[in-house]
């Protein structure tokens, strides 16, 4: 309920319930890891830091509050102290959901800045990342399809298979589409020799999406 209430951003009702947790303690912060994440919903980056850090005092072992403030340093741009947070988050919880997806989010926007400086370490850290986090969302369609577009630039064969296994579970405009893309994606960077393979499985996969969607814009755009 609390969550559902900041995705609507509806503080108000999410405060009167922070003043129930601060009564039973049930965060055994006193409410404050709960205000931290108003604070996060509202982009007061740097107040929800300030609760985090007292939540942190009150339990070091807190997983959450360490993702929390990774997310908030995130949001304050202080890269290095997102991802300090972000691999503390995951030592102390490395089987939640969530903070495997968030150590991974934040290592590639590392990568992202880097660009062409980004070391081979760095690469293959974040691409374990992203394979931990998917391990940890097996379901998560979008996860999968960002991994197989990180890895289509050295391990080509290797995201079109992901990609593929992608669509034909879910054989969706979005996925047929993204399936096409990646494949065209790999086709302009391969030799001659391997082009054709690959312009071949994106025609495939457009006729797919064409198939299921013959008026969708974006597959007629495509």
């Amino acid at each position: 309920l609390f969550n559902n209430l900041l995705a609507q951003e509806d503080f108000r009702y999410a405060e009167r319930l922070v003043e129930t947790a601060k009564k039973y303690n049930t965060d055994l912060c006193e409410g404050n890891y709960y205000k931290a994440k108003i604070a996060y919903a509202k982009k007061d980056f740097q107040a929800a830091i300030e609760l985090i850090n007292s939540c942190l005092e009150t339990r070091p072992i807190f997983s959450e509050a360490y993702l929390l403030r990774s997310q908030c340093n995130t949001g304050l741009e202080k890269e290095a102290d997102a991802i300090a947070d972000a691999k503390k988050a995951y030592e102390l919880n490395p089987y939640d959901t969530f903070i495997p997806r968030n150590l991974a989010f934040v290592l590639y926007n590392r990568n992202l800045k880097l660009g062409n400086s980004a070391t081979i370490d760095q690469i293959n850290e974040t691409r374990n990342a992203l394979e931990t986090a998917i391990r940890a969302n097996p379901r998560d369609v979008d996860l999968q399809n960002f991994y197989a577009k990180y890895i289509s630039n050295t391990e080509p064969e290797r995201a079109i298979a992901v990609s593929q296994q992608i669509q034909k579970m879910q054989p969706t405009i979005e996925n047929s589409l993204w399936l096409a893309s990646v494949a065209m994606d790999v086709a302009g960077k391969s030799s001659a020799k391997q082009k054709d393979a690959y312009y071949a499985i994106a025609e495939d996969a457009y006729k797919d999406a064409y198939a299921s969607g013959p008026n969708d814009l974006r597959v007629l755009n495509s």
